[in-house]
């Protein structure tokens, strides 16, 4: 049996996406639940690397801790 509790995804006032547990992401509005995992900072991790997911841009960590933005597809 897995102790892993669901995690519920939700944006921030910033548009920057987080995971957590569903009562924290309720205290911020609309969630939805999801299978994605998050590192230590409820970032997502995508492809076995945390990731910030924000409404328009996606940025990942740089091996100098900074944070490099990352093309996504325009959904037009």
């Amino acid at each position: 049996m897995s102790t892993t509790q669901p995690r519920f995804a939700f944006l921030d006032s910033e548009g920057v996406l987080h995971l957590n547990d569903e009562e924290h992401a309720k205290q911020h509005g609309k969630h939805v639940q999801t299978s994605l995992t998050d590192d230590e900072s409820g970032y997502p991790v995508i492809e076995g690397q945390g990731v910030v997911y924000h409404s328009v841009q996606v940025l990942v960590p740089s091996q100098r801790q900074e944070l490099i933005p990352i093309a996504i597809k325009d959904k037009k």
